[in-house]
């Protein structure tokens, strides 16, 4: 380089009227295509950070799947309600209720029977409700009841609840909304039928 710049045989005068030159070059050069370009880097700066945290929370959501597995598991196991069709649902959840309530002396007056709430229900689960009225029961029955509800992998809870003193005070009445949620059967894809074999035949002439 210095033997090429030596080759030219400037003047001390041209080499600095060359030097400014190109710093003048570089210059318009940076003004033109590079500085131009600064007022990007903020906005890229914000799009990183922002890619950044959304980063951060899907590896937190990563992490936390196999304590959300063993939830589910856990869930499964010991809160799933029967897997029933329609009809059953409906019986096991009247016999269920008619049995605890046997169980525990809870006096009740009469059971609605169950039915599916349309807004509550898809193609995986099915939730039923039936209205259970009582009069002149005992505190402690009611209680034992309730509890016995919640009770195990029963998937039976309350969703209403009213309660008064009846005559004699002592006694209670009102009503409780009991819901269950069942998962719906899920249909048995039925066999084909059997290909028929066809066999053509054709008389023989004498």
């Amino acid at each position: 380089m210095s033997n090429w710049w030596q080759n030219l045989n400037l003047s001390p005068q041209e080499r600095k009227f060359v030097i400014v030159v190109v710093v003048i070059f570089a210059f318009v050069l940076n003004f033109l295509f590079i500085w131009p370009q600064f007022s990007r880097w903020t906005p890229v700066q914000a799009e990183i950070k922002e890619k950044q945290d959304q980063l951060a929370e899907y590896e937190a959501k990563i992490a936390e799947m196999p304590k959300l597995k063993k939830m589910l598991g856990n869930l499964e196991s010991t809160n799933s309600a029967p897997i029933l069709v329609s009809g059953d649902a409906k019986t096991h959840f009247f016999r269920t209720v008619e049995n605890l309530a046997r169980k525990n002396r809870f006096l009740y007056d009469n059971m609605s029977p169950p039915s599916p709430n349309l807004n509550s229900t898809n193609r995986y689960f099915q939730e039923l409700t039936m209205r259970v009225n009582f009069s002149g029961t005992k505190e402690s029955d009611l209680v034992n009841f309730l509890y016995q509800l919640s009770d195990g992998n029963s998937s039976i809870r309350v969703r209403d609840f009213s309660i008064k003193p009846n005559n004699p005070p002592m006694l209670l009445q009102g009503f409780i909304t009991l819901v269950a949620n069942y998962e719906v059967e899920k249909p048995t894809a039925s066999p084909a039928p059997a290909a028929t074999k066809t066999t053509n035949l054709t008389a023989k002439t004498p």
